[in-house]
């Protein structure tokens, strides 16, 4: 069991709308978790970043950056449509090379109840970003995972 210092980000590569609309999601400020020295692996411990910016964390883990939440700027929906359900999943865990990944979960979604007559969104994410426990340490340096947003709308 070694200690380690990792950066947490996650990106979004993927968005989900009906099928006759074609949507893109521009990242304005990418999902990150932080920086933080990992004191053993020894238990499953937790960031948990909230779309408001505030952020808390469990267990043997020191921030050295702070976190922040994504933004993303959503755009080719259909104008005025209500929004009814944003849903975000994790698609792959934050991963480095051959270290222990870390599972993003339970999202906090900040969306507008509407879509713009422009058919525009912006939409800011947090998540929680867990250690699996497993004693195996974090190697230093960026680990990266994909999520996917997916849009409820009443047309």
């Amino acid at each position: 069991m070694r200690p380690g210092l990792l950066l947490l980000s996650a990106l979004m590569f993927a968005l989900a709308v009906p099928a006759a609309h074609a949507a893109t999601a521009n990242e304005t400020q990418a999902l990150y978790f932080g920086q933080w020295y990992v004191n053993g692996n020894t238990g499953v411990y937790t960031i948990t970043v909230n779309a408001d910016g505030s952020y808390n964390h469990s267990g043997n883990l020191t921030m050295l950056r702070a976190p922040r939440p994504g933004v993303y700027n959503v755009t080719g929906l259909t104008p005025d449509a209500t929004i009814t359900n944003v849903t975000v999943m994790q698609t792959q865990a934050m991963q480095r090379g051959g270290n222990d990944p870390l599972a993003m979960s339970v999202f906090d979604v900040v969306a507008p109840p509407v879509v713009s007559p422009a058919g525009n969104a912006t939409v800011t994410v947090g998540g929680t970003a867990s250690t699996t426990g497993s004693g195996a340490g974090y190697g230093p340096g960026d680990y990266n995972g994909n999520l996917v947003i997916q849009f409820d709308l009443n047309l």
